[in-house]
């Protein structure tokens, strides 16, 4: 072991669980020197919010792992503290558990962590069109950088129990993910339903998506109602691009 080796917590112990430390838990080894077989070890959470902790590990309560991911000590911190540690994405989490069921449940869970590994925050839209229903903005830390939208159980669309829309991105025009990608965002393309009335979205517009012209399509290009286990890497995918294109990484 040496400083900045990452590691992961493999026990459930009092000495670090009143630290808010627990099994599971991801962390980094912060000085070269071992004190009587004790490591000091950081465990941060995302982005700009607090570390955990820093305190003392034994090593055989830790293991050596290839990468650190600060959204699974969030995780695992929102399991133990519930709403009030991380509220933006427990509040969703709690709409998910309360409104979806089986592998479609799972798939919610699994991608608001995802897009919480990636840097997206979650904010309720509130306005009139939306007061009464269950719906989300991801945003790209605490920029105004959208990177998807998603509703839950929305009342106008019962056969939907959920829906995600990407945002608008040059980068989906490119061809450059891989066929089984590009199949699925094909099918995904969201038609226009002229749902914006004689707004600035009715009809639609040509667009470029992976490499394939499409005509009437919504200002959101992706449109996936229902995502089951199938879909979460095609949803992932989706958002990585919108990432890049924000942080100006080459495709």
């Amino acid at each position: 072991m040496k400083e900045l080796d990452c590691i992961e917590l493999i026990v459930e112990k009092e000495c670090y669980a009143k630290y808010g430390v627990h099994k599971g838990m991801q962390g980094w080894v912060c000085l070269e020197e071992t004190i009587d077989g004790t490591w000091l070890i950081n465990f941060p959470q995302c982005f700009n919010r607090p570390d955990i902790d820093t305190i003392p590990v034994h090593e055989s309560d830790m293991k050596q792992i290839n990468g650190m991911n600060a959204s699974i000590n969030e995780r695992i911190k929102a399991e133990h503290e519930g709403i009030e540690s991380a509220p933006d994405i427990m509040e969703i989490i709690g709409f998910i558990e309360e409104n979806l069921a089986g592998e479609t449940k799972e798939t919610a869970i699994d991608f608001v962590w995802f897009l919480r590994a990636h840097g997206c925050v979650f904010y309720r839209d509130t306005c009139e069109c939306w007061k009464d229903k269950i719906y989300y903005w991801v945003k790209f830390y605490d920029s105004d950088k959208c990177v998807a939208f998603i509703a839950i159980k929305d009342p106008d669309e019962p056969k939907n129990a959920w829906t995600v829309w990407s945002d608008q991105s040059s980068y989906y025009e490119k061809d450059s993910v891989s066929d089984e990608i590009k199949e699925l965002g094909w099918r995904y393309v969201d038609r226009c339903g002229m749902c914006g009335g004689g707004g600035a979205c009715s009809g639609g517009k040509e667009k470029t998506v992976f490499g394939r012209k499409f005509p009437r399509v919504c200002s959101c290009t992706f449109r996936i109602d229902n995502a089951k286990q199938s879909d979460l890497e095609f949803l992932k995918q989706m958002v990585m691009l919108r990432i890049d294109e924000i942080i100006d990484r080459p495709r």
